[in-house]
């Protein structure tokens, strides 16, 4: 049945949301380290076929920028400075929809905003 099929399908994306968000969260918050969003993919897709992580790196990306929209994640990119490791704060456009974001943006979690 239809409905069945669809509350199926939004069941799974929001448990992939919450494992997403989870992963990030055991792995950056309140911690100096960053993930890439093909690190999240590694983690929680270890029985996707390569050939279809690209689908899964997607669906992360779509995850973070809502998350980032909420104030729950923050992205970085690395200093123009060539010799140095450090990190700013990458400011995305917040109504603009983007197709693939660029493979070295870094996210990281961030405490829920208390207005929330």
């Amino acid at each position: 049945d239809g409905t069945d099929l669809l509350e199926r399908y939004i069941a799974h994306r929001e448990s992939r949301e919450n494992q997403a968000v989870e992963y990030l969260k055991s792995q950056t918050f309140e911690k100096d380290s960053f993930l890439r969003s093909t690190d999240i993919v590694d983690a929680l897709y270890v029985d996707t076929p390569e050939s279809r992580k690209g689908f899964a790196k997607d669906n992360i990306e779509k995850i973070l920028l809502k998350q980032w929209r909420e104030g729950h994640v923050q992205c970085y990119v690395r200093a123009q400075d060539p010799y140095t490791t450090i990190f700013s704060e990458f400011k995305l456009p917040m109504n603009v929809y983007m197709r693939r974001l660029d493979r070295e943006l870094r996210w990281k979690y961030v405490k829920k905003p208390s207005n929330l």
